[in-house]
């Protein structure tokens, strides 16, 4: 599911913008599948989409932008009130997508608790307009990408 939100142009003086990626625990394909280049979401996908639109509301401030669900993990760009150092602000939105998201997902999948998602998350500051505008692309087109995926199981090889 592609999630393109167009608003208008950040004043990046302001916002600290950021490329995130958080990866499903074991990689479990839960989240939907990639038909035909486009993802269909499960239930546990769609609690996901759910989490990332309802941040503002947990996180004042917080603006979630583009967003892309993929069968095991998630890439999304997201600002944050620019700070000193903005890194823990951005830790703690993850910290609160994580776990708001992990219990609507146990949820779906009738789990009464665990992790759902792997520890920690990947992201790249995205400096200026260009940077934003290449990580839009890279959501827009991620399902397109997914047999070359790192995270797509099916292309595990097996060292003999």
């Amino acid at each position: 599911m592609h999630r393109l939100r167009r608003p208008t142009a950040y004043d990046f003086s302001q916002m600290s913008a950021y490329f995130v990626t958080v990866a499903v625990n074991r990689s479990e394909p839960v989240l939907g599948d990639v038909v035909n280049n486009n993802v269909w979401l499960t239930d546990t996908g769609q609690a996901v989409t759910q989490t990332w639109d309802s941040l503002p509301a947990a996180l004042p401030g917080i603006i979630p932008d583009s967003f892309v669900i993929m069968p095991n993990h998630i890439h999304g760009v997201v600002f944050v009130p620019r700070q000193e150092n903005p890194l823990p602000a951005l830790e703690a939105v993850l910290r609160a997508f994580k776990s708001l998201s992990t219990l609507a997902c146990n949820g779906q999948l009738g789990r009464t608790g665990g992790r759902f998602w792997q520890h920690g998350f990947e992201y790249h500051l995205l400096h200026d307009e260009a940077d934003l505008k290449r990580a839009r692309q890279y959501i827009t087109e991620d399902p397109a990408r997914w047999d070359e995926d790192d995270y797509n199981p099916a292309r595990v090889v097996q060292v003999i």
